[in-house]
Order: C-alpha cells, then sequence, then structure tokens
C-alpha cells in the first residue's frame, strides 16, 4: 500500500511539473451570494493583479444570483451556444502577466454547480482569437461536478488574456449555475517566464595602459528588453575571465542603460599578459563582450636622488615615488655601486671549524689559531682567532652581493679589539670600516 501511494504521489508530482503551477485561483466559500465580481485568492509571483487580471465577473446577459458560497448567476438563455453568445451569457475571468514576463497556460480546472433548469452545457473561448474558436465544451446535467479542460496554443502571452465560458440549453431562464465545490472552484494552470534575454555588450579597444593599470569599456548596444542592472569590465590573467573568478578583477561602470562606458583599472602586475572583456547584467542574467588583450609595461626604476647624511657609517638614501609601489628595497653591495637586487649572495663567516679555509676562501697568517671553547661568536663554532699581525680571511671573488655579515668578539683580556675591514675595487683595498670591538 505503502509503494502504491509513493507512486501516485510520484506521478501527481511529475504532472504538476510538465504541466506547470497555479498561475491563478479562486475559492468562493466565504461568499454570501449575489456578488457582483470576485477576486482571485492566489496570484502567483510575476503575474499582475491589477484589475482586471484576477477578476471574475458576469456578462451582460446574466444576473448574480443568490447563493451563499459560489459565485452564481440565473437568467441563461434557453437555447444554444448562438444564442449564448448574442445575449452575452457567460462568465468571464482574465490573466495577465507582470510587465517583463511572458506566460503558458495549459489547464483551467473548475467546479461547476447547477440548478434543475440551468444551463446543461458550457462552452470556452478566449480574447487570443475575438473569441471566435471553442476551447472546449462541457456537457453537464448533474448537479455538481469538477472538470479540467486542457489548453492548447496558449503559450509566449504577453497580454492579459480573457476567458469566457458561455452556457446554454437552460430548461428555463430562472435556471441558475455557478463556480462551486469543495475546495478550489477555479484555477488556471501555467508557467511564468521573463520575456527577455541578457544584453548585448561590445568590448572596446584598452588605452592607457601601464605598468600598473589601464582604462578599458564597452558598448552597451541592447538591454535585452530589461533594464540593466550592472556594467563594467572584469580582468584576468586567463582568457574569457568571469565576474568572481579566481584572481579576476571587476571594475563596475554607472551606466545602467543602453550606451559606451568606460572605467580605469589599476593594481595590474607590471609586465604581465592580461585579457579584459565588457558585461552588463539585466534580470535575465549576465552577458560579455569578447576578449581583448593587452600587455603591461615593464615596472620603471625609481629615479634616484643624491643621498644626504653621509658619514662613514651610515647615509639617507632618497628617490622618487613609484605609482603603486608596494614596499621598496635598499641593498648595499661590496662595490661603491647600489645592487639591482638580483643577486642574493651573502659573505658570511661560514667556518665549521679547524685552520683550513672554505671552498673560494684564503687565510693569512691565520695558522692553527682557533678558538674551541664553547660560546664563541659564529654561525658555527669554533670561531678563527685573529692574534697575530696580518691575520686575514680573504671572500670569494663575489660579483656585487646584496650583504656582508661578519661575526665578531672582542679579547675578555683586553679592553680594545680593532677588526678592519676592506674591499677591492679599481686595482685596490678601500677601508669599509674599522671596527673597534670591546
Amino acid at each position: 500500500m505503502l509503494k502504491k501511494t509513493a507512486l501516485i504521489l510520484m506521478i501527481a508530482l511529475t504532472l504538476s511539473l510538465l504541466c506547470g503551477a497555479t498561475l491563478m485561483s479562486w475559492e468562493f466559500s466565504t461568499y454570501a451570494g449575489n456578488e457582483a465580481t470576485g477576486t482571485a485568492n492566489v496570484i502567483a509571483p510575476n503575474v499582475s493583479a491589477t484589475a482586471p487580471s484576477g477578476i471574475v465577473s458576469r456578462g451582460a446577459g446574466l444576473n448574480a444570483a443568490t447563493n451563499g458560497g459560489r459565485f452564481n448567476a440565473n437568467n441563461w438563455n434557453i437555447g444554444t451556444l448562438s444564442n449564448a453568445i448574442t445575449g452575452n451569457d457567460y462568465m468571464t475571468f482574465v490573466i495577465t502577466p507582470a510587465t517583463g514576463y511572458k506566460m503558458a497556460l495549459s489547464t483551467l480546472n473548475f467546479r461547476l454547480e447547477r440548478s434543475s433548469t440551468g444551463p446543461n452545457a458550457f462552452t470556452f473561448r478566449s480574447s487570443t482569437d475575438g473569441f471566435t474558436a471553442d476551447i472546449g465544451t462541457i456537457p453537464f446535467t448533474g448537479t455538481a461536478s469538477t472538470f479540467s479542460l486542457s489548453l492548447t496554443g496558449f503559450s509566449e502571452l504577453r497580454t492579459a488574456v480573457e476567458f469566457r465560458m458561455y452556457g446554454y440549453g437552460a430548461g428555463g431562464t430562472s435556471g441558475s449555475a455557478g463556480f462551486e465545490g469543495s475546495g478550489t472552484d477555479l484555477e488556471i494552470i501555467g508557467t511564468v517566464a521573463p520575456d527577455f534575454s541578457v544584453p548585448n555588450v561590445e568590448t572596446s579597444s584598452v588605452t592607457n595602459i601601464s605598468y600598473y593599470g589601464c582604462t578599458g569599456g564597452g558598448n552597451i548596444t541592447s538591454t535585452g528588453g530589461s533594464a540593466i542592472l550592472a556594467s563594467g569590465v572584469v580582468i584576468g590573467i586567463a582568457a574569457s575571465p568571469l565576474i568572481g573568478g579566481t584572481g579576476v578583477m571587476q571594475i563596475s561602470s554607472d551606466l545602467q542603460e543602453v550606451g559606451i562606458f568606460s572605467v580605469q583599472a589599476e593594481g595590474l602586475d607590471s609586465n604581465t599578459l592580461y585579457y579584459l572583456r565588457a558585461y552588463a547584467e539585466n534580470a535575465a542574467g549576465t552577458s560579455y563582450g569578447d576578449d581583448v588583450s593587452f600587455t603591461t609595461a615593464l615596472f620603471p626604476a625609481p629615479i634616484l636622488m643624491p643621498p644626504t647624511s653621509i658619514t662613514d657609517s651610515s647615509f639617507k638614501a632618497r628617490w622618487q615615488h613609484v605609482v603603486n609601489a608596494q614596499n621598496y628595497r635598499l641593498d648595499v653591495a661590496s662595490s661603491p655601486v647600489f645592487s639591482d637586487g638580483s643577486n642574493t649572495n651573502l659573505i658570511s663567516e661560514g667556518f665549521s671549524g679547524g685552520a683550513t679555509a672554505p671552498v673560494g676562501w684564503t687565510f693569512s697568517a691565520i695558522g692553527s689559531d682557533v678558538y674551541t671553547g664553547a660560546g664563541y661568536f659564529g654561525i658555527a663554532s669554533p670561531a678563527i682567532k685573529f692574534d697575530n699581525t696580518g691575520d686575514a680571511i680573504l671572500t670569494p671573488a663575489l660579483a656585487n652581493p646584496t650583504s656582508i655579515s661578519f661575526w665578531l668578539k672582542g679579547n675578555s683580556t683586553s679592553g680594545v679589539s680593532a677588526f678592519l675591514v676592506q674591499e677591492y675595487y679599481q686595482s685596490a683595498w678601500h677601508t669599509v670600516a674599522n671596527i673597534t670591538v670591546g
């Protein structure tokens, strides 16, 4: 039994998805009778709630009949459909899509009650063809029943649709009939969708390319039938950049209509290939123009100005600010020039012990004078001991290293120890520092 119930529910769900949802429905159970019109209890989103949309009423040939709980009428003509059309003997109801939307109608569901002398046939027509063709006819001689009428050809509807239900074949002019039953009395099933497409936008050429930015833009040639919500450009290092993509920069413009826009992009990396494209967004989605690729310029070197406050141990460097530079680094080389930062060689003590110099280094008068005790300074222990005239260590020949590191320890038995640092350039030795260690 549970399996059968689940199957029935699944079939019902499938049918509802195929046929659509309730766009409009009426329930007259609270009516006291004799109402001139009735307003829909349920109106789906994107369906207009402005009258006459959502209103059910009677044709000029019918009178309201007092019968609580239904939208009722009497004075239905005795005769044929032709008599009913001529006499305006019909019930009518209207449905209209909201502005910017279109609808497709699939089914009319309704419940009818009639008196014994009321109409015994009901024919539906619509305003889509000027009420000329029959949508369907319902023979009905009972007192109460539920009906479902399939609608064919009711798609891509962008304006109001009026349905008329003509009643005829009555046993007398005082016979009555109306929409009523247990539950929803009148229902229109269908779907509503946006009646527009995404905008059309073209990417403009990229100009003012620098090492950190550019000027980009686009031309919105069509709104797609809906208001433009946003526009601008996206920039990335991969082709076809998307809003929200990894590493993608988005720059918005103020344009929200057809026209040309331009924006400034900054914060790009220098000497890098980028892809830029324009975008525009409306309620239907986002569209993009074609990619335009460009390469940013090389990052410029700062313009140096003469240093100030020069002493034998310090100076103040000066240079002109570089736009979009995040930070600066100053390197002091072992020759009297600035490093370009490309050489990361460091000259350090680098001795692991003993009197044997590391590869590339040269000892002079060091001999076997090495401290072997604990607690001596240096990258590694033991340290070299300078206690003879002419003691020296020569570094390997390194081109423009970025820093020089010496580790010094004064002699605890002497109040002053001197340490001479020299560099060799222009075929001569020059003093870098003469350090006194206490």
